[in-house]
């Protein structure tokens, strides 16, 4: 399919059942295999925009319900495919973001992306409400927003690659660990804490290159709930703060003058 005259693919990432704890306030199995459901009816609905397929890769055996519960509310899944991942191991040792970019491996492995020119990455309990305007609009080999507060950092929850450019990241995930690491580590091996700060390390790799790296072409509204606080992405306030930021989007990067906030 093309948007763009670019064909492209939206890998959903999900696990049902989490193998952590710590720092997830969202973890019963049900509630989770609601905001799934929900999450990728909404994400079908708010990309009629535009021609994009779907790859629903699970990690906790529960592929089938995520499919079911689909099927029941009568959510079209013409252009979906659903991919059963192995069992996660990583995450209870690791933390969160290893499992996720276990995910991420496995498709790369075994999925024929060659059939693609983009491959998107989305966290599967969000859906994006302007979904259709970032991926048609979207250009560079890197397409992702980084987070201010933290400078290196990259949001991790959507963000896209050209297809090498994915596959090569996807194979080849770094050593992540969620226990901070002191000063006398610098020179012992890169071990990244999430995979937002990989991606920003990723980001410069690719730069340094001579690839892009491009910022999305607005801010993600992000529906949804947080898995780590129990709260809504999608109130009234950050609605309304996120839709005036990018109606002026492109005048605050003018008057940058090429310079980061």
């Amino acid at each position: 399919m093309k948007t763009n005259e670019q064909r492209h693919l939206l890998i959903l990432t999900c696990t049902v059942c989490p193998q952590v704890n710590s720092n997830l306030v969202r973890s019963d199995r049900e509630q989770r295999l609601k905001d799934y459901i929900t999450s990728l009816a909404n994400v079908q609905k708010l990309s009629r925009g535009i021609e994009i397929d779907f790859l629903v890769a699970e990690n906790s055996n529960s592929v089938e319900f995520i499919h079911s519960g689909l099927k029941k509310i009568g959510v079209n899944l013409d252009n979906f495919t659903f991919f059963s991942c192995e069992q996660d191991s990583l995450s209870a040792i690791s933390g969160i973001s290893a499992g996720e970019h276990g995910i991420l491996r496995e498709v790369a492995a075994s999925f024929p992306l060659i059939n693609y020119d983009v491959i998107w990455k989305l966290t599967g309990r969000l859906s994006i409400e302007n979904l259709d305007k970032l991926v048609s609009k979207s250009t560079g080999d890197f397409r992702a927003n980084r987070f201010f507060s933290q400078d290196h950092t990259i949001d991790s929850r959507f963000f896209g690659m050209t297809t090498n450019v994915f596959k090569e990241f996807a194979l080849n995930p770094p050593k992540y660990s969620e226990i901070p690491q002191g000063k006398e580590e610098f020179h012992s091996g890169d071990v990244f804490r999430a995979i937002e700060f990989y991606l920003g390390f990723y980001a410069l790799r690719l730069e340094s290159k001579g690839l892009s790296v491009r910022g999305l072409p607005g801010i993600p509204l992000y529906r949804g709930i947080s898995a780590s606080t129990g709260k809504s992405l999608d109130g009234l306030q950050t609605r309304i703060k996120v839709k005036v930021l990018n109606r002026f989007r492109r005048f605050f990067i003018k008057g940058l003058l090429g310079v980061g906030p």
